[in-house]
């Protein structure tokens, strides 16, 4: 924590015991509400919380902070030998360690299943995650018969496009959809259709 706050700090800390059944998700241990009074952070430091997430050795399990609307996903890497979840911070709130088991929403709008078109569609398709989220386009393919297509994801209306810079050949193609959340799990949509 050096060069991390400004002046002497008075740090709290109060522990509680949860039940699981309040949340939409799983959820292990204890919370952690921290508080540093009206102290501002000039740089994020590490957070550790013990894990008895047996259940979640993949990734899965991470430190969330508990909001006002729910549970809010922070990250975290686990490690086997402390057993513990880090993950850095720059404010502090109410944390705890849950996991994520739910897939990403994928629907796809374009092009449609054993559809017909007269020129290639563009593709379109809906991306949501609701708990830890897809995070980046780095966790989005998106593969036109075996040619990489760069998504372009508008994460405000979780809208995902895909464009061909070249004519494709008339007859039977698919594409491949795979969206990945921060916790691991992938969704994966394959649409065959055809081109006349």
């Amino acid at each position: 924590m050096a060069n991390t706050v400004y002046d002497t700090l008075f740090f709290t800390v109060d522990k509680k015991e949860v039940v699981g059944e309040i949340f939409d998700q799983p959820v292990f241990g204890s919370s952690y509400k921290m508080r540093i009074g009206d102290q501002i952070l000039s740089r994020s430091l590490t957070l550790s919380l013990k894990s008895d997430s047996l259940f979640f050795p993949d990734g899965r399990a991470a430190i969330y902070s508990i909001t006002s609307k729910g549970l809010k996903f922070v990250g975290g890497k686990y490690d086997p030998k402390t057993k513990n979840i880090s993950t850095r911070v720059k404010t502090f709130s109410t944390y705890i360690i849950a996991a994520d088991t739910i897939a990403p929403e994928v629907k796809i709008r374009k092009p449609l299943a054993n559809k017909t078109y007269k020129q290639m569609p563009e593709i379109i398709f809906k991306a949501h995650d609701t708990i830890s989220k897809i995070g980046s386009d780095r966790n989005i393919e998106i593969y036109f018969d075996d040619d990489y297509v760069v998504p372009e994801w508008d994460f405000e209306r979780n809208i995902v496009e895909g464009k061909l810079h070249y004519t494709p050949s008339k007859g039977k193609h698919q594409i491949m959809i795979k969206v990945k959340d921060q916790a691991g799990n992938v969704t994966k949509k394959i649409v065959s259709f055809f081109i006349n």
